[in-house]
C-alpha cells in the first residue's frame, strides 16, 4: 500500500517505468488530478528500481488498474 500521490499516467511516456503509475493502489489512494508530465519530463517521476520490479507490477495487473 503506497503512501504517496499516485499518477494514472494518461498520455505519459514514462508511465511504464514509474512507480507512481505502476504501484498497487490502496483502498483510499490519492492521485494527481492531472498527470504532472510536461513535455516528456516529470519532476515527480519515480523510476522503478529494475526490470524485475516492473515485471512484478505488470504481472499483478497493476498496469490495467492505473490506466
Amino acid at each position: 500500500m503506497p503512501d504517496i500521490a499516485m499518477c494514472k499516467g494518461t498520455g505519459c511516456q514514462l508511465k511504464e517505468n514509474c512507480y507512481r503509475a505502476m504501484a498497487t493502489p490502496s483502498y483510499y489512494q490519492s492521485y494527481f488530478t492531472t498527470p504532472p508530465n510536461i513535455g516528456g519530463e516529470c519532476e515527480y517521476y519515480w523510476p522503478l528500481k529494475n526490470e524485475d520490479e516492473r515485471k512484478k507490477h505488470t504481472e499483478n495487473g497493476d498496469q490495467e488498474t492505473n490506466a
